[in-house]
Parts: structure tokens; C-alpha cells; sequence
């Protein structure tokens, strides 16, 4: 594997002299990397930490115990200037004396920075890729050992065998970083490097944004052709993308088929596995099986309550994987403009009226039970409303009114059954919104458009969360489904 080569790569010394055969290596072999001598003064700000680092040299030189206590508490302040907490990067320890030092960097992550300890350490001796140099007093490059980045990629290489998943992630950001690479340089190679290239490159720019918003560019500002040549240019870069995916070649291969039905949990010291073997779930405890079920939530302990507690936060521990993983892939957080396709707004309805047009989506929701109502609160539904404008209308301005289609955003866990009917959209799996599992649907019965000028009714308040292109795609497919359906004419 190689080392990362978009600016993740972090060297930690507090001995410039001592760190200056590493940075030319890294110099060398056109590695981005940022350097710190773990001086306060030189650190980024509070608060200000890398969420990207994938590669962390880090050099210790301790002594007797007293000192040992005083740089380990320094290191974790420095640290913790450095990395945001949950980062998934390889430390790589520059040690004289492993010996001594594992232990101590052992504690500094298991009890002291846990929250930004490393997904894998290995240990490194500067004799062993450089060469001491007693007149100077410090290691220089060795001229007997021209092949060291490939020496130390061989040892992150074995270190990365028990954690090989970060191989994919690592790749994936190098196939990025050459994509993006790829597309500045084709455009700016288009008009050449001459005294007019900063004017040519506005040309460049003017036909990008020309290509997606045609003839009505004349009635869009600055700022608004900027943002269309952008994302011209992104439909560019996502192609390269593609391609350099598709051409990932990892040595190693990852045990994804077996070794990825497994979910492991370290719960009351204890090691937790839950495996999805032949359609059905197997609950471990310290690689003891406890039970098996087709489904997570009907898993059991016996009687032991040590049992039964770790089964209660392995289920609420599982229960979240796969709806933060459908808020990654269908929704964002942010909003792109007040206005936008794929923009969910809150529509606030209350009192007698809200459980009326909740009916129209659960029949149930006005039984009752013993003279009151089974689903008595109803704070867990929210209607909404999602803007379906097309995309091409928004972007050349062609759209004379705003096109929403209303709908139920309610908790997943509400136990209420949906109406059955063609025009409901209910496709849209469980996804995990501010810290809670909901479920979303929508009634293209009530599909409709707005006078631009009533925008009022939706604020930066109402906002909610924007669905991404695919899922926005789908429904609008959808739209245009529900609309055209002919139906037919029968005699019983």
C-alpha cells in the first residue's frame, strides 16, 4: 500500500535536526506532509484539529520516569491539538527504546487520548532507515539505502494486515486526489500558459456554465455562473472518479464475504459478536454462542443480567449501523440555497387537523383504547414537504412556480401501519436524523406548486434536510409515473 499522497501524512518532532532525513524522503517521493516540532505556539488552534490524517510519525525521546510522565502529558495535549477525535489513522512511533516506550504509548492511547488513539501502531527505529552521523549528532540520509520510502510503505504494509480495511479507504482517497488532479490540469491545458491564461481560463469558465444553464445565461449573475461551471466541471471530475475506482488494485485482499457478516462490540470488558450466517442472526459473547434469530430485535439472553445488558446495548448499538449508513448515501444536512430540488421543509400542523391528515397516511391512527387514543402523542410525525422542481428548470431559471410534494416524517420505531395505495412513496429505507431513527414517506395525490412569490411559508427554520440527486431522481420518476397512468375501463 502506498502512502497517502493528498497532505494526511503528520510528522511530530520535537528535534527539527532529528526529523529532516524523514521529510526529505517524504520530499522526495512527492509525499505531502506537514511538520510540527510540538511547540504550542506552532499547533493549530484549539478546536482547529485534522479530521484527515491517515499516516502519523511520531517521535518520543524519554528518559527516567519523571520525564516520562511530563512528555506523556505533553504529547496528549499535543495530540489533541492535531486529530479529531474518532480519525482513522497509523501511528507509526519512532522509538530507541521499544521496550520502555510500548508500554508507555500503550497507556497514553488506552487511558489517557482513547478517543483519538490510532486504528493500528507500529513501532520504528530511526537506525534501522537512516544512518547516525556522531559529527553532527544526528541521523542523515544513507546513501547505502536509496529505497527507504518503499521500507517504511513494507512496514505500514505489515502493520495494516490486522486492520487491512483501511486499505480501501486509503486508496479511494488517493483515487480521488489524482481525479481532481487530473480534471484542473486538462482544463487549464486547454487554453495553454500564456499572458492571456487568466482571462482565457474566464472563457473556459463562461462556456462551462453556458453548458448547463444554455440560453438563459444572460439572466444569471456572477456568482451564479460560477457555481454552474463548477458543476460542469464536477460531472468531469465524478467520470474520472469512476474510472480510477475501477482500477484499484489492492495486493491484499480483504475477507469481505466471511469476515464482513461480522459486527464485533467490546461491551462490560467483554467481546460481543453479531453474525449474519445462513438468513439468520448468532449472538456471541467471548466467542460463546448465546443465541441465533432471524431477526436482531427477537435475539435473547439467558438469565444472567450481565448477559441480558450486553444484548440490550448490542442491539442499540446495531440498530443504528444501517440507518446512519442510509442518511450518508440519501440525505444531506446542508442546504444549498433557500430554494432548491431535493430541499425537505418542516410544514408545522397541529391540534385536531394534524390527526385528521394523519389518517390519510395511517388508518389506525385514531383508534382508541379504554376511551382514549392509542397513538394519544403525536409529536413523533412531522409533515413535510420536498421541492421536485426539475433540475434543468432550476438551473436556467425556467420555473414559474415552486412544484412540492407533501408528506410524513415519523420515528421508525411509532407502530402504526401504512396506508396501502399506489400513490404513497414509501420506498425510502430508515435513515438516522439528530440522533434518532426516522422513517419518510410522501402522497403523490397531493402533489402541487406554489406562486413563487408565497415563498414565505417556507423559512431557513422549516428546513430540514436536503435529499441527495439519486433518491430526488427516483421520486420525480415516480411523479411522472403516477401522472401518466392511463388506468382501463372493466365491465363485471
Amino acid at each position: 500500500m502506498k502512502l497517502p499522497k493528498n497532505g494526511k501524512v503528520i510528522v511530530v518532532d520535537n528535534e527539527p535536526k532529528e526529523a529532516e532525513p524523514l521529510l526529505k524522503v517524504l520530499s522526495k517521493n512527492k509525499i505531502p506532509h506537514i511538520y510540527y516540532t510540538g511547540d504550542t505556539d506552532s499547533l493549530p488552534t484549539q478546536g482547529d484539529t485534522f479530521d484527515d490524517i491517515r499516516i502519523l510519525f511520531l517521535d518520543i525521546n524519554l528518559t527516567h520516569n519523571a520525564v516520562e510522565q511530563a512528555i506523556t502529558a505533553q504529547l496528549n495535549n499535543t495530540l489533541r491539538r492535531l486529530i479529531k477525535p474518532g480519525s482513522p489513522y497509523i501511528a507509526a512511533i519512532w522509538s530507541n527504546n521499544q521496550d520502555a516506550h510500548t508500554p508507555l504509548i500503550e497507556d497514553l492511547f488506552t487511558n489517557r487520548a482513547s478517543d483519538i488513539a490510532p486504528i493500528s501502531k507500529l513501532f520504528l527505529t530511526k537506525g534501522d532507515f537512516f544512518q547516525y552521523n556522531i559529527e553532527e549528532g544526528g541521523y542523515i540520509l544513507d546513501p547505502d539505502r536509496p529505497d527507504i520510502i518503499g521500507d517504511l510503505e513494507q512496514r505500514i504494509n505489515d502493520c495494516l494486515n490486522q486492520v487491512d480495511a483501511i486499505r480501501l479507504l486509503i486508496e479511494w482517497e488517493n483515487s480521488v486526489s489524482e481525479a481532481l488532479t487530473e480534471t484542473i490540469c486538462s482544463v487549464s491545458n486547454i487554453i495553454g500558459n500564456d499572458t492571456f491564461w487568466n482571462d482565457n481560463l474566464k472563457h473556459i469558465y463562461y462556456k462551462l456554465a453556458r453548458a448547463q444553464l444554455g440560453k438563459t445565461i444572460t439572466n444569471h449573475n456572477d456568482h451564479e455562473l460560477q457555481q454552474a461551471a463548477l458543476n460542469t466541471l464536477t460531472s468531469s471530475f465524478n467520470d474520472r472518479v469512476e474510472m480510477k475506482i475501477a482500477n484499484i488494485a489492492d495486493d491484499a485482499q480483504m475477507d469481505i464475504i466471511n469476515a464482513g457478516k461480522n459486527y464485533y462490540k467490546s461491551i462490560n470488558e467483554a467481546e460481543v459478536k453479531l453474525c449474519w450466517e445462513d438468513s439468520k442472526y448468532y449472538f456471541y459473547i467471548n466467542n460463546v454462542q448465546k443465541s441465533s434469530n432471524n431477526h436482531v430485535e427477537k435475539l435473547s439472553a439467558n438469565n444472567n443480567q450481565n448477559d441480558q445488558d450486553i444484548l440490550e446495548q448490542l442491539k442499540t448499538s446495531y440498530k443504528f449501523i444501517s440507518p446512519k449508513l442510509n442518511a450518508e448515501l440519501l440525505i444531506s444536512k446542508q442546504a444549498k440555497v433557500k430554494f432548491h430540488p431535493g430541499n425537505v421543509y418542516h410544514k408545522p400542523v397541529t391540534g385536531k387537523r394534524k390527526r385528521k391528515l394523519l389518517k390519510t397516511y395511517f388508518p389506525d391512527i385514531d383508534k382508541q383504547q379504554n376511551g382514549q387514543y392509542k397513538y394519544k402523542d403525536l409529536k413523533g410525525f412531522r409533515f413535510v414537504e420536498v421541492e421536485c422542481t426539475p433540475v434543468c428548470d432550476y438551473s436556467q431559471s425556467k420555473r414559474l412556480r415552486y412544484r412540492f410534494l407533501p408528506g410524513i416524517l415519523y420515528l421508525a420505531d411509532i407502530e402504526t401501519k401504512l396506508v396501502s395505495l399506489d400513490s404513497i412513496y414509501s420506498e425510502i429505507p430508515s435513515f438516522e436524523f439528530k440522533g434518532k431513527i426516522y422513517k419518510l414517506v410522501f402522497d403523490y395525490r397531493l402533489f402541487k406548486a406554489i406562486n413563487k412569490d408565497d415563498d414565505s411559508i417556507f423559512t431557513s427554520d422549516n428546513f430540514l434536510f436536503r435529499l441527495k440527486s439519486e433518491l430526488l431522481t427516483d421520486i420525480q420518476a415516480r411523479i411522472s409515473s403516477h401522472v401518466n397512468r392511463p388506468g382501463i375501463v372493466t365491465v363485471s
